[in-house]
């Protein structure tokens, strides 16, 4: 099976960061060789989310450059995110940290999330920035059959 790089998308979580089953969490240096590997590999995205605790920080651990963003957003962040004002603050702040134009993929970090009313309420004021092109694609993350 060929699978075309270009619908990979690195997650993070483990850099710099304890995660997963095993709780492993990879180094700068092994991050960044990850990184490089990607990129020679036409890998062009890498998955972020709010929750890591480093994401303010990555850009300048890693080189990310030539790499887009796909950000995942927690129920955490709703209240960043409750009108078009504070999306947008949000939304130019997550830019400037990655030094980026546009989020390509913006989910939300569990399905829940987004059915919810508040969830329904956010979903809404994201088009509008999907709309002024700072926002590609929006979803959520899917972890069982059952969502």
């Amino acid at each position: 099976m060929i699978v075309n790089p270009r619908k990979i998308i690195l997650g993070t979580a483990s850099f710099n960061s304890r995660y997963g089953l095993d709780g492993v969490s990879v180094n700068k240096k092994k991050s960044n060789n990850i990184l490089d590997y990607a990129k020679s590999k036409n890998i062009k995205y890498i998955d972020i989310s709010t929750d890591y605790n480093f994401y303010k920080n990555l850009i300048k651990n890693l080189s990310i450059k030539n790499i887009s963003l796909s950000l995942k957003i927690t129920k955490k962040d709703f209240k960043d995110l409750s009108s078009k004002k504070k999306t947008e603050v949000f939304v130019k702040n997550v830019l400037k940290i990655f030094n980026k134009k546009k989020i390509h993929y913006l989910f939300f970090h569990h399905t829940k999330d987004l059915m919810s009313k508040k969830g329904t309420e956010v979903y809404k004021i994201l088009k509008h920035f999907k709309k002024k092109k700072k926002i590609g694609k929006i979803g959520c993350s899917v972890y069982s059959d059952k969502e």
